[in-house]
């Protein structure tokens, strides 16, 4: 009886860890104020699953090399969007870094360097859908925290005292773009659970 007992709380707790699964996708994107030969600015970004990384993209070789032997398994459609998302993503941070740059007063003359960090984290509860419980946005510039935001409350937050006479333009200008990108993370995360052969009882 005592045996049964204890078969019957560790199906239990398997269960319990299965219903409760939580699920993380994240992007570190860095843009150096250096150009490349086609006159762009230097830019890399990596993606982190579950806090394992996937792939990796950079500008200068314009190519995404998958890190997990699942992510070679991508439907085309899904390679092919997920790589212009992250082209997209790129160009979107270069364009934050002549913003900040001018900002603080910075040239091209000298080497600057911003970092992005964004994705989000899914919870599954029971047999229902999954929910985005959580999504981050933070930027650090020259290896210092510049600006942050969370899904929820959608507030910029700033480290840098000189940096809050921007807190209000961040806080109307990238309002939208926090809100799509956390969606958007919602929908890849699910496409990439859904391809990962590595782990077990991730479906959505």
């Amino acid at each position: 009886m005592e045996f049964l007992l204890i078969i019957a709380w560790l199906v239990l707790c398997i269960h319990y860890v299965d219903t409760q699964a939580k699920h993380s996708l994240f992007y570190l994107f860095t843009v150096q104020s250096r150009r490349s030969v086609n006159n762009i600015y230097e830019s890399s970004v990596v993606t982190f699953l579950n806090d394992t990384q996937i792939d990796s993209y950079n500008s200068w070789s314009n190519v995404r090399i998958p890190k997990q032997t699942w992510m070679k398994e991508l439907e085309e459609r899904y390679w092919e969007g997920g790589t212009e998302k992250l082209k997209a993503d790129i160009n979107l941070t270069s364009s934050f870094l002549k913003i900040v740059m001018e900002d603080f007063g910075h040239n091209e003359s000298e080497l600057h360097v911003l970092q992005w960090r964004n994705g989000c984290e899914v919870e599954k509860h029971s047999d229902s859908a999954g929910f985005i419980s959580n999504c981050f946005n933070g930027h650090g510039y020259d290896g210092e925290d510049l600006v942050s935001d969370t899904f929820k409350p959608m507030k910029w937050s700033t480290s840098e005292h000189e940096a809050k006479k921007r807190e209000g333009r961040l806080n109307v200008e990238y309002y939208r773009e926090t809100v799509q990108k956390c969606e958007e993370c919602g929908t890849w995360l699910k496409i990439y659970l859904h391809f990962n052969t590595t782990e077990t009882s991730v479906g959505m």
